[in-house]
């Protein structure tokens, strides 16, 4: 509403004139509240057509409670991608959400690198916290061998945070 204030500060419009600029910008605010695809604005991607198919049939499990996600996709063919996006969606959704990422020990600059370019997303390894408080998340999966990171995450999990 303030962006509308601001452009038409100083001209006299009609009350219809007001009213439309104001209908205007609640619709835009709506659609980037609840559309999925607006996500696509906020990221510097151009999802192939399989991305977005599975994006937006990830999007319909988000809708029901305490969506747990596996994607495993061959080598190069956009798990980042889908996973970026989805976790974009899931804070838009949810701002106090967290999320935990494993890929392989090789992979995790990687992803961070990916996460903060393409998506805005700054994630901290579990490797450098050793936090699992930490909202945004990325561990290797060697982590699942350490006994003690193991049941850490359980009970993390069991609490209803993850």
């Amino acid at each position: 509403m303030q962006i509308c204030r601001s452009l038409f500060q100083g001209r006299t419009l009609s009350a219809y004139a007001r009213f439309m600029a104001k209908c205007e910008a609640n619709h835009i605010l709506a659609k980037y509240s609840y559309d999925p695809v607006t996500v696509f604005a906020t990221s510097k991607i151009q999802p192939l057509p399989y991305q977005l198919e599975d994006f937006l049939a990830l999007v319909e499990m988000l809708r029901m409670e305490r969506v747990r996600s596996l994607l495993a996709y061959e080598t190069g063919l956009g798990k980042t991608i889908v996973a970026g996006l989805l976790i974009r969606e899931l804070l838009s959704q949810d701002r106090d959400a967290r999320v935990l990422i494993l890929v392989p020990p090789m992979a995790i600059n990687q992803w961070r690198i990916e996460m903060e370019t393409k998506f805005d997303l700054t994630f901290k390894t579990y490797e450098e916290t050793s936090d699992l408080s930490e909202q945004l998340l990325i561990a290797s999966m060697d982590t699942l061998r350490n006994e003690r990171r193991v049941t850490d995450i359980e009970i993390e999990a069991a609490s209803g945070v993850w």
